[in-house]
């Protein structure tokens, strides 16, 4: 299996909730009719900062309880790197990414996304 994760910041002055109901209902649509479905495990890990568990903790070993504007952290899976690499390969595309880029305009902060290969343990 091969795995990335996405952190991304929601674009300043839309609510929490106008930021999942975009990413979920509209971006995420564009994307699957715009890239190859090589997916194994697209999923969202929407971040709730004023949890008081969140909190709670940070306040209990010391960190920072007030985390870089991260709305949320994204999982994608495939099955090979190869899967990986053919969907960036589609991604950045000169006809794909000025869609993306355009529609991630109306949601995420500019220069809100970081991509990262990991390693996953269980």
């Amino acid at each position: 299996m091969f795995s990335t994760i996405l952190t991304i910041r929601k674009k300043r002055g839309l609510s929490r909730e106008e930021f999942i109901d975009y990413y979920e209902n509209k971006h995420t649509a564009l994307v699957g009719k715009l890239l190859p479905s090589t997916l194994l495990q697209y999923r969202r890990n929407y971040v709730i900062d004023e949890d008081p568990l969140s909190r709670r903790l940070a306040a209990g070993r010391g960190d920072d309880a007030e985390m870089p504007d991260i709305a949320v952290i994204t999982e994608a899976r495939f099955a090979t790197r190869e899967d990986a690499e053919a969907l960036v390969e589609a991604f950045l595309s000169d006809d794909v990414l000025p869609q993306i880029l355009a529609d991630e305009a109306n949601f995420i902060e500019p220069g809100g996304v970081r991509w990262r290969v990991v390693e996953v343990y269980e």
